[in-house]
């Protein structure tokens, strides 16, 4: 597991997730969502950050095109909340994945101060 904690420049389908994302020059695709869940931190202050985190199955975006297709990816918008509610994949190997599939930690880090949000896409880790 190598801990990274950059900023990188993320692509969203319609429904807000992650598709593709671009770090140091390179160029990822999303093969499918495994997880994810969100940590709020100093709500109490007035200044608070939350950060809603994805982990990924990704492969470098030259080896994308022998990834299987994303078909096990389904999103269902809650009529509740309006949010996306995505079906999560089982962490495990996947047999027809490219070679350099690798799993991987994003958040959207989502900063308010002074009542105004400011967003960032982090690449957080990168586990196998």
């Amino acid at each position: 597991m190598k801990s990274i904690h950059e900023p990188i420049t993320v692509d969203l389908d319609a429904h807000g997730t992650p598709r593709a994302w671009r770090w140091r020059d390179r160029a990822w695709q999303v093969l499918r969502v495994l997880d994810r869940w969100v940590l709020q931190a100093r709500w109490w202050t007035g200044c608070s950050e939350r950060r809603d985190y994805l982990l990924l199955e990704a492969v470098p975006r030259e080896a994308a095109h022998l990834a299987p297709a994303a078909a096990s990816r389904h999103v269902d918008t809650d009529a509740a909340s309006g949010d996306p509610d995505l079906d999560v994949q089982p962490p495990c190997a996947d047999p027809a994945a490219p070679p350099d599939a690798c799993a991987v930690e994003i958040y959207r880090r989502r900063l308010r101060e002074t009542g105004e949000p400011h967003d960032a896409w982090i690449l957080a880790r990168i586990l196998s």
